[in-house]
């Protein structure tokens, strides 16, 4: 999956896609601040956490067949490390468009 930051707007691209998860950063600054706000927290340049019920939200949107993929997805990012479980978060890379 895809969440591509842009203009100011968080969107998730290829939604059906549970073996990546990243953020496409095509804007900066202020910008990419207010997109990932109502999503989750920057923690540096490089990793968001995401809020996993947005993710989910997003992932699941009319394809309620993927949960047992979109759950495995997030089972593998907590046995890395790469879920807050108290805040229902995960960790996400973030790379800059060309």
């Amino acid at each position: 999956m895809l969440i591509r930051v842009a203009s100011g707007a968080a969107m998730l691209e290829d939604a059906g896609n549970m073996m990546a998860l990243w953020i496409l950063r095509d804007c900066g600054g202020e910008a990419f601040a207010a997109a990932i706000a109502p999503i989750g927290v920057a923690k540096g340049p490089a990793h968001v956490w995401v809020d996993i019920a947005w993710l989910s939200g997003q992932a699941l949107a009319g394809a309620p067949e993927r949960q047992a993929e979109f759950d495995g997805m997030i089972a593998y990012a907590t046995k890395k490390g790469w879920v807050d479980e108290a805040a229902r978060r995960v960790r996400v890379h973030v790379e800059d468009a060309a």
